[in-house]
């Protein structure tokens, strides 16, 4: 920034849960290194989420702030404080939740009167958050923080509605339009989780179809995914959307120094961690998670664990709950002794997916795990749970060949009927450990494939790489907004 230049404000606002803040906070971190002020504008627990992260920023003399806006979340029958989707408990929750976003509009429209930022850069979930800039002639840009693939997928289905075509949730329907041979089941799509047919259904359909518009309604688009990794779907979603647009990721690169940074604090000692990473030979390591959102059931969680067990791998087994919940990993923590590290919380995932001892990732397809095990070259077995994880699954495996289904049987949950969801059994769990880890030509092309994204994901962050200089561009058009 020149000497009298004004340094340019920019407000973000994510959904709140953690596969949309993180990636939020990261887009914050790269944007302030850029020369660029910074608020994070969420609630006052989501704010206390990443109060670490932030203090660490700030620490290296950067400008990044927060702002809290108030959620009442009471007032739509909601628990008190439940301010963030990873505590919601059912598929009705989830709703509530979901309906009761719009009450963020007021406290959000007074920070853009107080603060008069240059530009916004939202969440689809908050779509009306581009109206309420546009009305003050604020730029608003929206973060898409899941694949063009995805996206171009969605377009699809929404323009050409190839689903109403079959007559059951499980009969396979083409996607016409695509470069690829892409089947899908209205079990697997991200509309599938009941969100039309509840006491909220009117405005359930007005959230979904604003968000499905809110690329239109914006000034331009930031996306979380990289040039190289999918050439074809990212000229599709640029000719769809006819406007400025600039794949700037894998952001998570951005904590390449720290590596343990990313997300909540851990619940293991990331030293420990390391300690029992570093006693494992290289590509050794099978990491399973499954995000912050879904409990599996117990006849599930066993299944796993026979298929763990029998595929005779080492392993890193994250299950979501408190240590003090742990009746079920007790025993099989005696049972596999140092063959496995079972993490109960959050867990150091950026951490332990850049370490050289893991060989593959058992994960459920979220968007910010998928480019996590990208950015380091680690091959993927899929399981998907809902959202758009299913499609993310058919780009690992159908176009960038650098993942194995785990079994067939699963569609998308709804949250809190976990229980209702055919059960994957462990015989299939141990062959598709087996097909990526094993000895086999299958498992040695998969882990080259792998690892030639990863060094495409790292060179396109890295200076010179396509998605700095798509981040120069961006910080170069906001610089330019004329307020």
């Amino acid at each position: 920034m020149a000497p009298g230049d004004r340094q340019r404000h920019v407000i973000i606002f994510p959904f709140m849960g953690a596969g949309h803040m993180i990636p939020f906070v990261d887009l914050a971190m790269l944007l302030s290194q850029r020369g660029l002020a910074v608020t994070i504008a969420t609630t006052p627990l989501n704010v206390a989420r990443i109060e670490s992260t932030i203090a660490h920023v700030k620490a290296s003399g950067l400008k990044i702030q927060t702002a809290q806006l108030r959620f009442p979340s009471k007032d739509y029958g909601l628990p008190e404080n439940c301010e963030n989707f990873e505590v919601l408990t059912n598929h009705e929750m989830a709703v509530k939740f979901l309906v009761s976003l719009k009450n963020l509009k007021a406290p959000f429209e007074r920070l853009l009167q107080e603060s008069s930022p240059d530009c916004v850069v939202v969440d689809g979930f908050f779509y009306w958050a581009l109206k309420v800039a546009r009305e003050r002639k604020i730029p608003g840009i929206v973060f898409t923080i899941t694949s063009c693939f995805s996206r171009v997928l969605l377009v699809h289905l929404h323009n050409l509605r190839p689903q109403e075509r079959v007559t059951s949730d499980s009969e396979p329907f083409l996607v016409p339009g695509l470069p690829d041979k892409i089947e899908l089941t209205k079990a697997q799509l991200p509309d599938s989780l009941g969100f039309r047919n509840t006491s909220h259904q009117s405005e359930m359909m007005e959230m979904l179809e604003g968000m499905a518009a809110a690329d239109d309604e914006s000034d331009g688009i930031v996306v979380n995914s990289f040039d190289e990794l999918e050439p074809t779907y990212l000229q599709f979603y640029r000719d769809h959307v006819r406007k400025p647009l600039w794949t700037i990721g894998p952001v998570c690169l951005c904590h390449s120094r720290q590596r343990s940074q990313r997300g909540k604090e851990s619940a293991i000692n990331e030293a420990e961690c390391l300690q029992w990473l570093d006693s494992r030979k290289e590509r050794s390591v099978l990491y399973v998670s499954f995000g912050s959102i879904y409990n599996l059931s117990e006849a599930q969680l066993l299944e796993i664990e026979m298929g763990l067990k029998n595929s005779g791998v080492f392993f890193i087994w994250v299950i979501k709950g408190p240590a003090d919940d742990d009746k079920f990993a007790h025993g099989f923590r005696k049972e596999v002794g140092e063959a496995g590290l079972i993490i109960r919380g959050w867990a150091p995932q950026f951490m332990i997916l850049s370490h050289p001892s893991v060989g593959a990732f058992l994960t459920h397809c979220g968007w910010n795990s998928t480019l996590e095990a990208i950015s380091f070259g680690v091959p993927m077995l899929t399981w998907p749970l809902f959202a758009e994880q299913h499609l993310n699954e058919k780009l690992v495996i159908q176009v960038l060949g650098t993942g194995v289904k785990v079994g067939s049987a699963v569609i998308s949950m709804a949250l809190g009927e976990e229980n209702q969801v055919e059960v994957v059994k462990r015989e299939c769990i141990e062959k598709a450990i087996r097909r990526v880890m094993g000895d086999g030509q299958e498992a040695a092309e998969l882990g080259e494939r792998a690892r030639r994204l990863g060094e495409s994901a790292r060179k396109a962050m890295g200076e010179g790489g396509s998605s700095y200089l798509n981040l120069s561009r961006f910080v170069e058009t906001v610089n330019g907004y004329d307020r």
